[in-house]
């Protein structure tokens, strides 16, 4: 079983670097691509769930995840179940959807300290 508290750890410390990442489901990109970036707003380590909150409004719970790695500058994220719930911006219509085991990827564009 995955440090659930370490692999927290691992993902606070990715998007310190960060600030804002891409969001890529496994059935693809959240938004489009390398335009939308989100802020991590929330977060909670339990025993087997690592939850995540995006911009106030989207909310990821991975069952069973595996410990990040990063390749290049996105944080990808092994998980044996998502469930992805989120609301449009500007408007509360409410969505779900959920995967199977898979990867969720934080796409990470890393800037020189000058242009942030």
């Amino acid at each position: 079983m995955t440090d659930i508290p370490r692999a927290l750890e691992q993902l606070v410390h990715w998007y310190e670097a960060e600030r804002t990442a891409g969001l890529i489901l496994p059935r693809g990109w959240f938004g489009r691509p390398y335009d939308n970036r989100h802020e991590l707003t929330w977060t909670q380590a339990r025993r087997t769930k690592l939850v995540l909150e995006l911009d106030h409004q989207l909310l990821l719970v991975l069952t069973e995840p595996a410990m990040p790695r990063t390749e290049g500058p996105n944080l990808v994220m092994p998980f044996q179940q998502l469930v992805f719930d989120w609301q449009e911006y500007g408007s509360p219509s409410p969505h779900a959807e959920s995967f199977g085991e898979g990867e969720l990827t934080l796409a990470g564009i890393r800037l020189s300290p000058t242009r942030r």
